[in-house]
């Protein structure tokens, strides 16, 4: 239940700061854990900014889940405060 900096990548920049970027996060922690206010540490260092979007895939689900989540601040300290999480998740029937 910790956050890898090198699972954190912006897949998407921001065009001319008008709009937000999107993120990618790939773990095996809840994502109740990776909302969690400060999970993601280093989040002004990185670059990421308040309505920027996450995209996190749980990797050892099954079948695999990805939520949502929106950067609503950063913090004094520099570490990000992510909205509740919304849930995505894929089956293929065939």
């Amino acid at each position: 239940m910790s956050y890898i900096p090198a699972n954190l990548h912006c897949i998407v920049p921001s065009l001319n700061g008008n709009t937000p970027a999107m993120w990618s996060y790939k773990s095996t922690d809840a994502a109740a854990d990776v909302d969690a206010n400060g999970y993601i540490s280093d989040a002004k260092e990185r670059g990421l900014r308040v309505d920027d979007i996450l995209y996190v895939y749980k990797t050892d689900a099954t079948p695999r889940t990805m939520t949502t989540h929106t950067v609503m601040a950063i913090n004094a300290d520099g570490s990000a405060n992510l909205s509740n999480a919304g849930a995505t998740h894929g089956t293929n029937s065939d």
